[in-house]
This record gives C-alpha cells, structure tokens and sequence, in this order.
C-alpha cells in the first residue's frame, strides 16, 4: 500500500478512506490506515488534540475487532483519560467512551466468554466509566461479577482480585453502603500489607481508603491512627508538596475536627491551603476544598470565642457580687 501524503488539508479523506475499509469488513486494510492517521495527527496536532483522540478511538475499534484486545484497551483508557482531564465528565467526547466499551464487552463475551480475563478487563473499564459519571448502581453489577471471576480464577490475594475488590468497596461507599465497603477494604488492606508491605503506595491507598470509610460511618478514633500513618508514609515517599500527601494532610484535619479538635485541624489546614495554592494554583478542584474546610473550621472557632465572651463576662460579674452567707 502506497503511504500518502498526509496534511491538515487531506487528513480528514485519508480518515474517511479507513472507514470505508472499516464499515466494509477490511479490517487489517483500515488498521494500517488509522495507525498512519493517528501517527499524523499526533505529529500534526499533538496528542492531547481532539482528532487526535478521535483517531486513537477509532484505531481501538479496529484492534477489537482483529482480536488485538490487549492494545484495543490501552487505547481506551488512553482516550478516556484524556478526554476526562481536558473536557470533564459530562462532556458529550467523554460520554462516547461508553458506548465503545459496551462494544468491546458484549463482543469478548461473544467470542470468549464471561470468565475470560479479556473480558473481565473490558467488564472492569465499563464499570469504571460508569463510577466516573456517577452511575454507580449500573457499576455494582458488573464489579461483583469481576470479583467473583477473579476470586474463582485467580484466588483472594491476587492483585487483579483485590484491585477488584477495592473497586467494589469504593462504588459502595458512593451508594452511602459504608458497613458493606467495611470488611471489603479491611481485606484489600491486609493482603496489601502482607504482599506490598506498609509503605506500597497501593497499601497507603487501600489504608486511605478504610479510613474514609470510618470517617463516613463517624469512627474517627479508628479512621484518625490510619490517617496518621498514611500521611506520615506520603512524606516520606513523596515529599510534604505531593498532592497525595496534601490529601492525606486534609483527611486528618478533618477527624481532628470531628473529634473536637478544632485547632489543630486550623493548624493542618491552613498549610495544605497554601501548599495547595503553590503547587496546584488557587483554581484547583482540591485548593477550593482545602479552602472551603479552612474556613468553615474558622469560623467555627470564631463562633466558639464568640460564645465565650458573654458566659466570661456574666462570669467576672458573678465574681464581684457579695451574696449573703448561708451560714446561720
């Protein structure tokens, strides 16, 4: 085959000319196109472009159908990705993904059943889609079924089973399930601890994640030593200005406060606000946060010493009255 020329000026017949192949069943015709087309676009347009983006769909779409399953689902959750950083997750370019997956599913269910660790990979992206846009009941079905699969396939401690387990815990901490996400993550977190060890940014996860869960369920003296020792791992595996070690900064401060302790959750939170604002810029979804927990905390202990002032002066008063002595 003849390698075009290609330019802004001809890409998109060259993309037109992959379709025909594709929509006529020539698939390994249309493969050799849309690699040229996405290596074009990447050159021409960058990566993070949309057409780029396009162009490495439509190339996922053709390896699905070759078998190539494998590359098919890096592309996928390249596109994804990309597409949820630059546009978010309501755009309409990032609601496509959907459909894709749902192709990619039903077609290695077709050709190589339910158990098939291909399939169960495409059921596990679906499901994240899903969880990202917030439709977290369609999630569940799918991420219990890739649990049971990779519990029978592959036992209780392997890695794909307890990242499949976490997930699952994670979609029903979103339903407001906490005491079913519980046991699930008291699991991942212990098989971490002995496969990983305590440092493994997959066990400080897992253990950020459990400790959430209590916050949620208001036991924050079993949430606050876990917190306490994810923020402490973060430091010195990531440096204080990591945005992971910022989060769990945060979460403290959080169960500190909860827990009576206003001022020492001030403290924590005034220095992830101005790390925060430093590192990620003051527009960043987790500097607003960080900006918003502050403050309310400030003015909840504005509103405590304002409370104090009128019980201290009815107090210096009280202290000036001679009252008659009960003494007979």
């Amino acid at each position: 085959m003849l390698v075009p020329d290609f330019t802004m000026v001809n890409a998109q017949f060259w993309t037109r000319y992959a379709s025909m192949y594709y929509d006529g069943g020539k698939f390994e015709q249309a493969k050799g196109l849309r690699e040229l087309d996405l290596q074009r676009q990447r050159e021409l347009l960058g990566k993070h472009h949309p057409a780029t983006l396009m162009a490495m769909g439509n190339l996922a779409a053709t390896y699905g159908k070759l078998g190539r399953y494998r590359e098919a689902e890096d592309l996928e959750t390249s596109v994804l990705k990309e597409r949820q950083e630059l546009l978010g997750d309501d755009h309409p370019d990032t609601l496509e993904a959907e459909p894709l997956e749902i192709s990619v599913l039903k077609e290695r269910q077709e050709l190589l059943g339910d158990g098939h660790p291909d399939t169960l990979r495409a059921m596990a992206n679906l499901a994240s889609t899903y969880r990202q846009l917030g439709r977290y009941r369609e999630a569940e079905p799918l991420e219990i079924s890739v649990l049971k699969e990779c519990q029978k396939l592959l036992g209780d401690g392997h890695p794909e089973t307890l990242r499949a387990m976490a997930n699952l815990a994670v979609t029903y901490g979103q339903l407001g399930r906490h005491r079913e996400a519980e046991p699930l993550e008291l699991s991942v977190l212990k098989e971490r601890q002995e496969l990983l060890g305590d440092g493994h940014p997959d066990t400080l996860l897992a253990m950020s994640n459990l400790a959430s869960t209590y916050r949620q369920m208001g036991r924050y003296r079993d949430a606050e030593p876990l917190e306490i020792s994810v923020l402490k791992e973060r430091q010195k595996l990531l440096g204080d200005d990591h945005p992971d070690t910022l989060r769990a900064m945060a979460n403290l401060a959080m169960t500190l406060y909860s827990t009576g302790r206003p001022q020492k959750a001030e403290n924590l939170q005034l220095e992830v606000v101005a790390k925060c604002r430093d590192v990620l810029g003051t527009d960043h979804p987790d500097t607003l946060n960080a900006t918003k927990d502050f403050r309310a905390t400030q003015y909840a202990l504005a509103k405590a010493k304002d409370s104090e002032k009128p019980a201290n002066r009815i107090s210096k008063l009280l202290s000036r009255v001679k009252f008659p002595s009960s003494k007979k």
